[in-house]
């Protein structure tokens, strides 16, 4: 076993059995001392084996998929965040496959994606229909419980909604 970190006092990442793995950061912001490569590398000597950066919107996705291509350790998401679901799915939904129709390896999700009824930036009803929409659905009516059409990649679903409003549009 190691020295515990110099900064924190406490053991990192590889100094333990299990490796960690980040799986909902923002690595691709570019607003980030030292860009997105520079978080990546500090993420990596904290010891933090992989990460899942997040995207929010095309542009969000779009700098997390870049992300992912530079760096091995990286993978991205195609996400709609809730705050903007007014802007629809699709906007991003191109970005899910690529040229040849194929899923990228560096794609292992859809989301950020959910219900955000705390702050309301986009309408309840229209997060409802976006949401349904990204699990694969073709809602006529979110209400009614309805199957996920699969896509071959993991839904990311943090949402500040629970329990029936969220499984009323989609088996996850």
């Amino acid at each position: 076993m190691t020295e515990p970190s110099p900064q924190t006092g406490r053991q990192t990442a590889s100094d333990t059995v299990c490796p960690v793995i980040d799986s909902h950061c923002h690595v691709h912001d570019e607003s980030i001392p030292g860009g997105a490569d520079g978080a990546v590398e500090l993420a990596r000597a904290a010891g933090v084996a992989a990460m899942v950066t997040v995207g929010c919107d095309r542009a969000t996705t779009l700098a997390a998929i870049a992300v992912a291509e530079r760096h091995d350790d990286v993978f991205a998401t195609v996400g709609l965040h809730p705050h903007d679901a007014v802007k629809g799915t699709d906007t991003v939904a191109d970005l899910v496959t690529d040229a040849e129709g194929e899923i990228p390896d560096t794609v292992v999700a859809v989301g950020e994606a959910g219900l955000d009824y705390y702050y309301d930036h986009s309408p309840r009803d229209v997060q409802r229909r976006v949401f349904a929409e990204g699990l694969g659905n073709k809602p006529r009516q979110v209400d009614r419980p309805q199957k996920a059409r699969p896509i071959g990649r993991q839904r990311l679903l943090p949402t500040r909604v629970r329990g029936r409003n969220r499984l009323a549009i989609g088996e996850v």
